[in-house]
């Protein structure tokens, strides 16, 4: 397996596709979609997160830590509805989720709507879905940023190793992934995923 791999490199020469889920402030015009869309030829659904916002904003808290599990549940689901349905609809060949895309990701995972390759960016998954234990995806790559201020590294290294993935650590990267991306990070973790799934079969 490459893990340097870039998508210019022969498992991309195919007819590849991957599927974007943005994250909660985000949008399928953000740096990654448009990254991904540049080449990767990627699609990236809206997905609706204004319950989610409105939510984070409430009482001027910025944050979901303070919603109960019904509320946050309810918020979310808009979204994860999008998500299922851009899944069914585009039939992609990897996810890639990115903070609130990956918590969505997960959930996809768990609830065996989505059992294919899976590319997680700095998932929200703790802080969204709670404490909840993902299946085995031994082709699923994580990469988190080492100075994410937003989403603990500690839950998202459980996650990625009880669950047997591939774990990359984005040096001096905050939650954002800016360096990641710019250093082609994003591009190799997709790159990984397909090979190892390609290795399995």
């Amino acid at each position: 397996m490459s893990i340097f791999a870039m998508p210019q490199s022969d498992i991309s020469d195919g007819d590849i596709k991957v599927l974007f889920l943005h994250g909660l402030a985000g949008s399928p015009d953000g740096a990654k979609a448009t990254h991904l869309r540049a080449e990767w030829k990627a699609r990236s659904p809206v997905l609706r997160t204004r319950e989610l916002l409105d939510l984070s904003k409430r009482d001027n808290r910025l944050s979901l830590r303070g919603a109960s599990r019904e509320e946050l549940d309810s918020a979310m689901e808009p979204a994860y509805e999008d998500a299922c349905a851009a899944v069914r609809y585009f039939d992609p060949d990897i996810v890639v989720g990115s903070s609130l895309g990956g918590a969505l990701l997960a959930k996809m995972v768990m609830e065996d709507k989505w059992n294919g390759n899976c590319v997680f960016l700095a998932p929200a998954i703790d802080s969204l879905l709670g404490d909840v234990t993902l299946p085995e995806m031994r082709s699923a790559v994580w990469i988190l940023g080492e100075c994410d201020d937003i989403t603990p590294n500690i839950f998202n290294i459980r996650h990625c190793r009880a669950s047997s993935g591939q774990l990359m650590v984005s040096r001096d990267d905050n939650h954002q992934l800016e360096k990641a991306l710019a250093g082609g990070l994003i591009d190799s973790a997709i790159t990984t995923s397909l090979e190892i799934s390609c290795a399995e079969k």
